[in-house]
């Protein structure tokens, strides 16, 4: 209010609430209000916009934003705390935790499974450092079709990443424990150093120094006071406290572009504020302090309690919109998994106050459409004809099974990739064995079983009563031949005896059973 010559005249500031549905979409949305604001002169000097603040209440959106602020924007001020577990380096650790969790020793071998091994192998900083070993390794274990993979396979395939595949020793030395996350801290840092993929300078390598600190914290206190653990509960004991850790970020709050979090803006007032993630149960956020004393008792002694956490909170939201000339306030609008893409009741509470012309509430969606339809057409010529030729020609060993010609009535254009110029789409890794594979299997069993038992004539290859008999009382070559087949088609394995694991051993049951009643039938 501002009272001059006895008027009153109420000034109120332009508030919009923007719904997006996407966490990320919001980070990315900022670059566009931030491009208005210029565009308007809200943002006069572009190199030192201090009056203009964008409020994180999510901190993990923080790496998501400093990637889509404005080029133009050229000096930004962060002063809020990031959490460690968000960093590259915590996840990293944390994977290599899970494989090694996870990992089995067979024939004095230790093996990691598949799952495990692409979660790490895919995570950035890795890829990063060994990008060539890391595709290697994933294409190899997608094209034999591997569950478990062997230590010796990663150290074949991946030399330089032998440091993290070398299994974690059972010992309740904790010492021993340190020294091999240690080992991979800085083998992942020395490589980003060396390699100049990051600069030495850069955030990525704060937060390694920061994590190597938490991780000294704890491993000097372990060691002083000579507890023994073994390597789960030291992994776990990590986990908890990277968890709980924060890494400050302090500037210089009277240049640049200031972003913070929620309580980093008291008693600091700006002509253009931007707040993200305004969706009830993030802002105001419910804080659970632990306390023997029970909410009730709380209460009746004027102690401190969730309420008043919430007052605190919606003192600092109005407090900080009160002296704004332009304010945006971003939401997720996803309803999924226990997000409902309910705004803040901030949010409803402003356009109660304010007049309804003073609030505006749109909702963004991303326009994604289908692409246009492009029309392939193949002509047939007479190399295409001499091909199809020798499907229809005796002798030429060339024939078109039932599938096949299913597959030209679905889609002829695949057909001819498939059978004329002999393009396969490649092998994906499956956990189970698909319908597909399964009826090739049982076929290429029953061929072998004929052409190794039947006779030949001018005809082809015949068999009798006798003959299938003779099959079906020979029940171990059957299984052998059918272990081979497996390995040969399902496990893309070179040699056909290796004895089969896990699910391959029901499956290798189930056509054993199948290809008798086979026989059975062609015998009557």
């Amino acid at each position: 209010k501002i009272n001059l010559n006895e008027k009153e005249i109420i000034t109120y500031p332009h508030i919009q609430a923007i719904g997006i549905p996407s966490n990320i979409g919001q980070a990315k949305y900022t670059k566009l209000i931030l491009d208005e604001l210029i565009d308007n002169g809200d943002i006069v000097d572009t190199a030192n916009a201090t009056n203009t603040a964008i409020v994180l209440p999510e901190e993990f959106l923080l790496i998501p934003l400093l990637d889509s602020i404005n080029p133009r924007i050229t000096n930004v001020n962060i002063t809020m705390g990031y959490p460690l577990r968000y960093t590259g380096i915590a996840t990293l650790v944390a994977c290599i935790a899970r494989m090694h969790k996870n990992a089995r020793k067979e024939n004095e071998e230790f093996c990691y499974f598949h799952e495990n091994i692409r979660e790490l192998l895919t995570h950035p900083l890795l890829k990063m450092t060994a990008p060539e070993e890391t595709s290697n390794l994933i294409t190899y274990i997608t094209q034999n079709n591997l569950f478990y993979v062997e230590q010796s396979i990663v150290n074949q395939c991946a030399p330089s990443l032998k440091y993290i595949f070398d299994p974690v020793i059972k010992t309740t030395d904790v010492s021993e424990l340190y020294k091999y996350i240690n080992r991979i801290i800085t083998f992942a840092e020395d490589n980003l150093i060396n390699n100049k993929l990051i600069p030495e300078s850069s955030i990525e390598m704060g937060f390694i120094a920061s994590y190597v600190d938490k991780l000294n914290t704890l491993a000097s206190i372990v060691l002083k006071y000579d507890i023994p653990m073994n390597d789960n509960t030291f992994f776990y004991l990590v986990d908890r406290i990277i968890s709980s850790a924060t890494i400050a970020f302090e500037g210089e709050p009277l240049n640049g572009l200031q972003i913070m979090g929620i309580l980093e803006t008291r008693c600091l007032d700006f002509d253009n504020v931007i707040i993200l993630s305004m969706n009830e149960r993030i802002f105001p956020r419910k804080h659970y302090s632990r306390s023997f004393i029970p909410h009730l008792l709380r209460k009746a002694n004027g102690m401190a309690t969730v309420e008043f956490q919430e007052c605190m909170y919606a003192y600092y939201f109005y407090r900080l919109i009160s002296r704004a000339k332009n304010v945006t306030l971003l939401f997720d609008s996803r309803t999924q998994s226990i997000s409902s893409g309910e705004p803040s009741r901030f949010i409803y509470q402003l356009q109660t106050l304010f007049p309804q012309s003073q609030i505006k509430l749109n909702h963004i969606g991303f326009n994604v459409y289908a692409p246009s339809e492009t029309k392939i057409s193949i002509p047939k010529n007479e190399r295409i004809m001499q091909i199809l030729n020798r499907y229809r020609t005796d002798g030429s060993n060339q024939y078109l099974s039932a599938s096949a010609i299913n597959h030209y009535i679905n889609c002829p254009l695949a057909f001819y990739f498939e059978k004329i110029e002999k393009l396969h789409i490649p092998d994906e890794m499956m956990e189970f064995m698909d319908p597909s594979t399964l009826g090739t299997i049982v076929h290429t069993v029953l061929q072998k079983i004929y052409q190794l038992h039947g006779k030949k004539n001018k005809n082809g290859i015949y068999v009798d009563e006798n003959i299938i008999n003779k099959i079906l009382a020979d029940e171990l070559s059957i299984k052998s031949l059918i272990h081979s087949v497996i390995n040969q088609i399902y496990l893309h394995k070179p040699n056909c005896n290796t004895p089969l694991t896990g699910e391959t051993v029901i499956i290798g049951t189930a056509i054993f059973l199948l290809i008798k009643k086979l026989l059975s039938f062609d015998k009557e």
